[in-house]
């Protein structure tokens, strides 16, 4: 960045916001706990169109990763206790699956729908019409969103393990068992899965093999998802720390404190990683050094993570605000 991130524009919804926006096809979609899906402009932050849901949301909406026959699909959890498949040009529900109440948010690789169902496991469908592919039986909780890649998915249970499973047809490539509990998703960088105990143990995984690359412990509580460019893996904390691990050694060092807890996932962008925080504020700083080079304090906590798109950064608040940045 060449200048401090510039306020483009900020709209306020008047309910807290804990769910983390998503932009797709040039539209930013904000489902609410009202049971609301907003779409707007992504330059104008103006309404595009709002769908009326049936039950408050719970999760992020998930979209289709490219461009494909299925891009007008997309998926979404509400309190109805199911996942659903709504066109969401239209706001016609496409198929339906019983999902119970606490649901890691669903994914999408390609044509195929991932959900992952409490008690049950994770069922892998096809995304036009919902037919089954595979199911993996599971009784362990989910802790968090899983990672996929084009041949497999990782996933993490709050019992300390991490799974690798074929995206062809669910079964077992690999498991890992730290020695700790699991509140966040995997984080994939090159050829390593990145996962972090609340405790503050950080692994380094090859993820072909499940091999231990290293492991380094943090005097720290984490539980936000970590965020990595190759060179370092960055993780805030309940203590109000930011932590810089270096990629290929697993080395730490405290490189910025925040005036709050941090519950979200760093974002980096070029030389910068933006954190957002329970104090109110979005810092930015140098992400070699930890310099601050920008905040910008909102009127509530900040609960999920920046979001980046095409030079433009947006924050969901607590304070009912959604604001987007103008990045230089």
């Amino acid at each position: 960045m060449s200048a401090p991130p510039e306020l483009a524009w900020k709209k306020d919804f008047k309910i807290p916001l804990s769910i983390e926006p998503t932009v797709f096809d040039g539209i930013i979609f904000l489902p609410t706990a009202t049971g609301e899906l907003w779409m707007l402009g992504q330059v104008s932050g103006k309404t595009v169109a709002k769908r009326k849901l049936k039950n408050p949301v719970t999760n992020s909406i998930v979209m289709p990763d490219s461009m494909t026959k299925a891009d007008s699909i997309a998926l979404i959890h509400d309190g109805s206790k199911k996942i659903h498949a709504i066109n969401w040009r239209s706001g016609k529900t496409i198929w339906e699956v019983e999902a119970g109440r606490f649901v890691i948010e669903p994914a999408i690789y390609a044509d195929m729908a991932l959900l992952f169902v409490p008690k049950i496991g994770i069922k892998c469908l096809r995304l036009l019409d919902g037919v089954r592919i595979w199911e993996f039986k599971t009784i362990d909780r989910f802790a968090g969103t899983a990672a996929v890649d084009s041949s497999a998915i990782y996933v993490t249970f709050e019992n300390g393990r991490i799974t690798c499973l074929s995206l062809e047809d669910g079964s077992i490539k690999w498991n890992f068992e730290t020695n700790g509990r699991l509140r966040n998703s995997p984080v994939l960088c090159g050829n390593s899965v990145l996962i972090c105990t609340t405790e503050g143990d950080i692994y380094n995984i090859e993820r072909r093999e499940g091999k231990l690359l290293w492991h380094n412990k943090i005097d720290a509580i984490i539980i936000g998802n970590l965020a990595a460019d190759g060179e370092r893996i960055y993780a805030g904390s309940l203590n109000r720390s930011v932590y810089a691990i270096d990629f290929e050694t697993g080395e730490s060092r405290e490189i910025l404190n925040t005036d709050g807890p941090i519950v979200s996932a760093p974002t980096i962008i070029n030389n910068h990683i933006f954190i957002t925080a329970l104090d109110h504020t979005i810092y930015c700083a140098d992400k070699n050094n930890g310099e601050i080079v920008f905040t910008y304090r909102t009127e509530g906590m900040l609960t999920v993570r920046a979001v980046i798109f095409d030079g433009k950064m947006l924050i969901a608040g607590e304070d009912g605000f959604l604001y987007c940045f103008k990045l230089k």
